[in-house]
């Protein structure tokens, strides 16, 4: 199928200065919808009930558009994509450490299936100073010689690795097909949750 959503050009016209409302008129009686064409669907006022119909089946997001806004390219606040954030509890099974600025690097993260650990990542992003600062003192009590992983992990770089018992929660986008975090986004430590606690049965695939 070939969804379209807008129109830039009208019989040799250039309508791009043209409202949004405008152009959604243009291009529904502008062509024959026969497959394989089908117009991307619409829904005005509504764009909050919308995105909860979005999580429940598990979506990506919408786009939110406004109705009087002209065609611009590139990035505008006319045009807001509202992607589906989710939220899993992950065990910190080590870190990669930064030589040259002589900090963590990410965390290395997992979860338990049955009795036995799985990495599903790394996370580095979201973390201030100051959340470095705690996870370390908090790591390098636990660092530990070997992998926890019932299989260890190729990670590159200098890897330090601790005791599962740390928990931490990672916002994310999705997963990759061999199982990792897609966008991890590292949030807060948990110190009310057991590491135990933390399992593949809970992702939300």
């Amino acid at each position: 199928m070939f969804i379209l959503f807008d129109i830039l050009w009208w019989q040799s016209e250039d309508v791009t200065i043209l409202p949004l409302a405008a152009r959604g008129e243009l291009l529904q009686e502008g062509l024959r919808w026969e497959a394989p064409f089908v117009r991307s669907p619409v829904t005005q006022g509504t764009g909050e009930q919308l995105y909860h119909a979005v999580l429940e089946q598990t979506l990506e997001g919408i786009v939110a558009k406004r109705s009087q806004s002209r065609y611009i390219e590139g990035r505008s606040r006319e045009w807001l994509k509202i992607k589906r954030i989710r939220e899993i509890d992950c065990i910190v099974c080590g870190f990669t450490f930064d030589m040259a600025r002589s900090r963590l690097k990410a965390l290395i993260l997992g979860l338990y299936q049955g009795n036995h650990l799985v990495h599903i990542g790394q996370v580095g992003s979201g973390l201030s100073s100051e959340k470095w600062v705690d996870s370390r003192i908090r790591l390098e009590g636990l660092e530990k010689l070997y992998s926890p992983f019932a299989l260890s992990p190729s990670i590159p770089g200098i890897v330090r690795w601790g005791s599962p018992a740390l928990v931490c929660r990672i916002q994310y986008r999705g997963w990759t097909i061999d199982k990792k975090l897609r966008q991890p986004v590292f949030r807060e430590l948990r110190y009310d949750k057991a590491a135990q606690e933390c399992s593949t049965d809970a992702i939300p695939l």
